[in-house]
């Protein structure tokens, strides 16, 4: 678990370009423990937020368990991808998404009723709990939050990017400046602290795609919301945007146990 508090001093003694003359509540979270599955229903307070981490290649063999638990228009939706590779994401993403849901509101995956507004942003019927998802290649990290809104973003990070080039076309001016002033080394990496920032602010609002990046300064993120950067795995960055004060985050990881469900009439059948 992290307390935020503790994340506040780690980022008040970082000296890294992205908290010099910048006045807005990122939090850098240098040390992640990923704690493993427990089988038992979980509670989530009002002030923390859970991050859940998934490898999608670790649950190829269940992928037709988990397609199981899908309704009729996701099944439709996953066949709609072109490639198999891109339908097995896909169906394995929103498998462990409903199993997820079910752990946290006691309902059935299949029973679950997840919405989706006009911008694509998913919610569920009848429950405060929000939550959001995010892929980039093999991993998909998902958001929980009763806190208020969320949104996350997950991407890998490619060190031979173009920074200065696209920083320029989709970043504002400042930020544009920001990477510019770092050393040539350095540039990916702060280029997607700031993608995945931006990213995350902009799933978080509702608006997603449909927003534009330069639209989105990361200095002028509001006070009362948080935002929080992070390295879930080597060689990725991930980022959560909350609307509300948070006091603690949670990090999970999807491991080989999570899909052995034996914990009462709302779990599904998953074979051993």
């Amino acid at each position: 678990m992290i307390l935020i508090d503790d994340v506040v001093r780690r980022t008040e003694s970082w000296s890294g370009p992205l908290l010099i003359g910048l006045k807005f509540k990122l939090m850098w979270i240098d040390s992640i423990t990923w704690e493993s599955f427990a089988s038992e229903g979980k509670k989530l307070p009002e002030q923390e937020i859970h991050l859940w981490l998934t490898q999608v290649s670790s649950f190829l063999k269940e992928k037709e368990a988990l397609k199981r638990l899908l309704s009729d228009e996701e099944k439709k939706r996953g066949e709609r991808f072109h490639f198999r590779n891109d339908q097995d994401k896909f169906t394995i993403s929103r498998g462990i998404l409903r199993v997820l849901l079910s752990l946290y509101t006691g309902i059935s995956p299949r029973e679950l009723e997840i919405l989706q507004d006009s911008a694509g942003k998913p919610s569920i019927a009848k429950t405060d709990l929000q939550f959001n998802l995010s892929h980039s290649s093999d991993f998909i990290l998902y958001g929980l939050s009763k806190v208020g809104r969320i949104g996350v973003d997950i991407e890998k990070v490619k060190e031979d990017i173009e920074a200065e080039k696209l920083s320029q076309r989709y970043f504002t001016h400042d930020e544009f400046q920001m990477i510019q002033n770092v050393s040539y080394e350095r540039r990916a990496e702060i280029f997607f602290k700031l993608w995945t920032c931006k990213e995350a602010i902009l799933k978080m609002k509702g608006i997603g795609l449909q927003g534009e990046l330069n639209q989105v300064e990361v200095a002028n993120f509001e006070k009362k919301e948080g935002l929080f950067v992070f390295a879930p795995s080597a060689q990725y960055m991930g980022a959560v945007a909350v609307e509300g004060e948070v006091s603690h985050i949670k990090f999970y990881r999807t491991d080989e146990k999570f899909l052995i469900c034996r914990g009462g009439p709302t779990w599904p059948s998953f074979p051993d």
